[in-house]
């Protein structure tokens, strides 16, 4: 059973919507605004997201920049709802990291296909994702300058394991970059985006932690950078395709 949050404000429409969801076989986890969607995001790791775009305190615009910008969360799909038809607001959206939009009123069939064929893909996106991961932590033949470089940036990486507010401009910064120019060596020398370099790193660590039974599940998440030992757990059999307490049985 996939797991979805919903992001709504008007109680009536989150009630309908949590029906429609879980009549097609949805774990719904559900919020009334922006804020108290990243403190579900604190416990459930969701395989997607469907938020609307106007909501008090956090609105689905700051709620969308926070979430993708984040290494741990940027890989969950989102679906933004929203009354509003003007092209400028859809952009904004889709410049902000909008997987897809629907636009109120909707007809339930599409948000469901919508929602289906978006953890599909992400589903893809994510394996594909590891194949290119395995090219990292030693495993990739570079050349002498980029050897130095991923060596520089392993040794930060393990400094700031534990930090689950790691960014981008943080390691830029450590590593007197900047971000920018930090991203383009990321991406040349390993084919990977900084946050996906991120992730595949903490998840790598997490994995040989386990292989060495250096504690539990929970123990190991905080180790490893990961807010919860639920996005955790998701997160790695995203990326392995089984979950932590399967790794060395």
């Amino acid at each position: 059973m996939h797991k979805l949050l919903l992001l709504e404000d008007d109680k009536r429409l989150r009630e309908t919507l949590i029906d429609i969801f879980e009549f097609n076989d949805f774990e719904v986890f559900s919020a009334n605004n922006g804020r108290e969607g990243l403190e579900v995001l604190d416990s459930v790791a969701p395989d997607i997201i469907v938020s609307d775009v106007m909501m008090p305190e956090i609105d689905g615009f700051e709620f969308l920049q926070k979430i993708k910008g984040n290494p741990l969360t940027e890989i969950t799909p989102v679906i933004l709802i929203t009354a509003n038809t003007v092209l400028d607001a859809k952009f904004k959206g889709l410049e902000y990291g909008a997987n897809d939009y629907i636009t109120k009123p909707f007809d339930s069939k599409e948000l469901i296909l919508k929602v289906k064929n978006l953890i599909a893909l992400n589903q893809k996106k994510t394996q594909s994702v590891v194949v290119e991961s395995e090219k990292l932590i030693g495993k990739v033949e570079v050349k002498s300058e980029e050897s130095i470089f991923i060596a520089e940036l392993n040794e930060k990486m393990l400094e700031f394991l534990d930090n689950e507010d790691l960014s981008v401009e943080t390691l830029a910064q450590a590593l007197f970059y900047s971000k920018s120019t930090f991203q383009r060596k990321v991406k040349k020398a390993t084919n990977l985006t900084v946050n996906t370099y991120i992730r595949t790193f903490r998840l790598q660590y997490a994995w040989e932690l386990l292989l060495k039974k250096s504690g539990n599940t929970s123990t190991i998440a905080k180790q490893t950078g990961f807010r919860s030992a639920a996005y955790f757990s998701y997160a790695f059999k995203q990326h392995y395709g089984i979950s932590p307490s399967e790794v060395g049985k």
